[in-house]
């Protein structure tokens, strides 16, 4: 029983990058082999070339190699004879960490688009029908500013009541349309939740065909905690999500409105549009480290307390208390000013965007009212272009303030990927 405390709790590092050395850009790990198991273990010094220039990989995997030669000089000195082989496969899952510790450069790709767009492909027909049916929506979603300008410069310019109960029953009949399309494709998204249901039957067929020698891996609170990685997926990747991306493409369809009514105006929004997302990928590489570094010291915080909770009694046996409190202290010191940070670069961003679109009213309102005096503009023309320009940046703003959650959707794939990379024992042969 010992012996999960000592595999699965890191070694407590006196140093943040205690055993790395960085050469030629690249991170290495270098420990030598404590006295105490010398006599077992005859390589002096361990060294491992890491393949990675990223800090954050090179922490990862050093903390996994790690606790690979504690587990293994445990395991030679209680004698056990499959020593040898447990730790050359925990050497080759170590070097697979840092699935989660994307770069931000890396990220910048947005692996989240990609992967929502894989899910899509993988059903065409409904992927067709979502497409078709977002196109409704999104033109049925023109009607309240056209309505506004014909109202402005029709019925008050001419008085024609029955010009008025027109437009009215009109654009009644689109927003009742509208409504019922936007039901029917948060329907037809909500079929692609298979792909949640074939990620977990794939999850549990691996756990249940790995070798018997990775039983015990799973008691690993990392691995207890799949269940919170399903679920941080299937929340990531949810229809309302896979909805704010479906509608990105068709902000071209306010956009070309905007230019119909007025050049100068949707020049102005284009520009706008433009700047916002320039903002939101500044501020998610900004974001990035800050967010993964986070991710990591609160996965280490979650096993430590696993840990205290399922291994109180061997704890308090073996006078583990004050081991515990350094490894939790050591993380929370790196942890609060983390999430200091993490809020205040979310708010940051969140202002930003709320600015913006109070500076999107204002430029269009200010331009246009020049226009109107000039007489190449109605006034309906100009409130239908302030409410077409407030649509059409509504998309991305959404997707920018979702993004963080896509990249720790994308960590969660990433990690859960990592963590059913075990061998499988053969279904054929026989057992000696």
């Amino acid at each position: 029983m010992t012996c999960y405390i000592v595999c699965y709790i890191m070694p407590v590092l006196k140093r943040l990058n205690q055993y790395l050395k960085c050469r030629d850009g690249f991170w290495s790990y270098n420990r030598r082999v404590p006295l105490a198991y010398q006599h077992l273990d005859s390589r002096g010094t361990i060294r491992k070339a890491l393949a990675t220039s990223s800090i954050e990989v090179a922490r990862a995997r050093r903390d996994a190699l790690a606790s690979a030669d504690e587990a293994f000089w445990k395991s030679l000195a209680d004698g056990k004879t499959t020593a040898r082989s447990a730790y050359e496969a925990a050497r080759q899952r170590a070097m697979s960490k840092g699935m989660i510790y994307i770069p931000a450069d890396e990220l910048a790709s947005d692996a989240s688009l990609d992967e929502i767009i894989k899910r899509l492909l993988l059903h065409p027909f409904v992927f067709t029908q979502l497409i078709i049916v977002s196109f409704f929506v999104n033109i049925l979603a023109l009607a309240s500013p056209i309505f506004v300008m014909q109202v402005l410069q029709r019925y008050i310019a001419y008085g024609v009541n029955s010009t008025l109960i027109t437009l009215v029953y009109g654009v009644v009949i689109a927003i009742i349309f509208e409504f019922f399309f936007r039901n029917l494709r948060h329907r037809i998204t909500r079929g692609l939740d298979s792909e949640h249901h074939k990620i977990k039957q794939r999850v549990l067929y691996k756990i249940q065909s790995s070798k018997s020698i990775f039983g015990d891996l799973y008691k690993h609170p990392r691995y207890q905690a799949v269940d919170q990685l399903l679920l941080s997926i299937e929340n990531t990747f949810s229809a309302n999500t896979i909805i704010v991306i479906l509608d990105l493409p068709f902000v071209l369809i306010f956009i070309v409105t905007i230019f119909l009514i007025n050049n100068t105006l949707g020049a102005i929004t284009l520009f706008i549009m433009l700047c916002v997302l320039l903002i939101g990928l500044l501020m998610s590489v900004i974001s990035n480290h800050v967010l993964l570094h986070t991710a990591v010291e609160q996965n280490k915080e979650s096993n430590i307390i696993k840990n205290i909770i399922s291994q109180h009694a061997i704890i308090k046996l073996f006078n583990f208390e004050l081991i515990f409190e350094k490894i939790w202290n050591q993380i929370i010191d790196i942890l609060l000013p983390l999430k200091k940070k993490m809020q205040t670069r979310m708010h940051l961003s969140q202002s930003i965007n709320q600015t913006i679109i109070g500076f999107t009213t204002v430029a269009i309102i200010a331009v246009g009212a020049t226009i109107v005096v000039e007489g190449e503009l109605g006034v309906g023309g100009l409130i239908a272009a302030n409410i077409l320009a407030a649509r059409a940046l509504s998309p991305l703003i959404k997707y920018i303030t979702i993004r963080p959650n896509l990249q720790k959707g994308m960590q969660s794939l990433s990690e859960l990927n990592n963590l059913t990379n075990v061998v499988e024992d053969r279904t054929k042969g026989s057992v000696i």
